[in-house]
């Protein structure tokens, strides 16, 4: 069964620990991920016999569109080390659960309706393009981990289930 995967259509305001890093018109993509591991004994042969769920994550994709409230959230200093030769996530070799580069994110819809996760942090990105002709777009990756209670969001609207 593939993985669930969400577009919460624009616009969408996205905030980091309560600070609005601002509102992106195209929304946010949200796709979970549940790792498995497969079990093998000798009566199926190669074939699992069956698979053991080893983690999951969700990661929320989005495209910032205001500079000025990006670079006054400070995001990039306080998760993403960008230029400081640092990895964002945590330092190679550790548990990304004992990072302290986590916090949280709130998506916020149309509908005032929120996600809301407790374990957040901005990935590296992947290329930061900027062109004259057009508005500034700036992607962001954001990457979130089971919070204490095992959960990625804590809220979700209620059209998505919860």
């Amino acid at each position: 069964m593939p993985a669930p995967s969400f577009h919460v259509a624009g616009p969408v305001s996205v905030l980091v620990d309560d600070v609005d890093i601002g509102t992106t018109k195209s929304g946010v993509t949200i796709s979970i991920t549940h790792a498995l591991e497969p079990i093998t004994c000798d009566a199926h042969g190669s074939a699992p016999a069956d698979f053991i769920m080893t983690g999951k994550s969700a990661v929320v994709e989005c495209v910032a569109l205001d500079p000025t409230l990006l670079n006054a959230s400070n995001i990039f200093d306080m998760w993403g080390d960008i230029g400081k030769n640092e990895p964002a996530l945590a330092d190679i070799g550790k548990l990304a659960t004992t990072a302290e580069k986590f916090g949280t994110l709130k998506i916020i819809e149309r509908s005032d309706e929120y996600w809301f996760a407790n374990k957040a942090t901005l990935m590296d990105p992947r290329q930061l393009t900027l062109m004259s002709t057009q508005e500034v777009q700036i992607s962001l990756t954001f990457i979130i981990i089971p919070d204490d209670d095992q959960l990625l969001f804590e809220t979700i609207p209620a059209v998505y289930g919860a």
